[in-house]
């Protein structure tokens, strides 16, 4: 789901978390760009989900998918290319069954971000390494 300041989309919104089966099947998509008008549709949506006990994680212009957990805060955030990697790997192997299981997805993108933040690693120099190490798992690098 991409939040928007729709009240189609924040009735969703709202349907979504007041069900915990719902809730845990649902990854939102914060889209990249950085634009004036997205940052400002994400500030509105932002607010109007937190009238709901829902806390939106900050703006970034690089994106990200999560999920939030039943309290309304985010649990699990990844950046889009190794969500969007994880997601084709899942749908092509012979554990997909139709029927996405978004847990399984996002270790697949953690484990495919640890490859990617290695691969940074291995090419940085020994004062950026310790840096790119503690990255935080939008992809934002420090």
């Amino acid at each position: 789901m991409m939040p928007g300041p729709s009240a189609s989309l924040l009735w969703e919104l709202s349907q979504i978390l007041w069900s915990p089966n719902l809730l845990e099947k649902t990854v939102f998509i914060m889209p990249r760009g950085g634009n004036h008008s997205l940052v400002k549709a994400w500030e509105i949506v932002s607010d109007v989900a937190a009238q709901l006990g829902v806390s939106f994680p900050v703006y970034s212009s690089q994106g990200c998918y999560f999920r939030l957990r039943g309290d309304g805060h985010p649990s699990d955030t990844v950046a889009l290319e190794p969500f969007t990697r994880a997601l084709r790997k899942f749908v092509t192997s012979p554990a997909y069954t139709g029927l996405i299981d978004a847990t399984e997805v996002l270790k697949l993108a953690h484990a495919d971000f640890k490859v990617e933040d290695e691969t940074v690693v291995v090419r940085a120099s020994p004062a950026v390494s310790a840096t790119a190490r503690g990255a935080s798992t939008v992809g934002e690098r420090s």
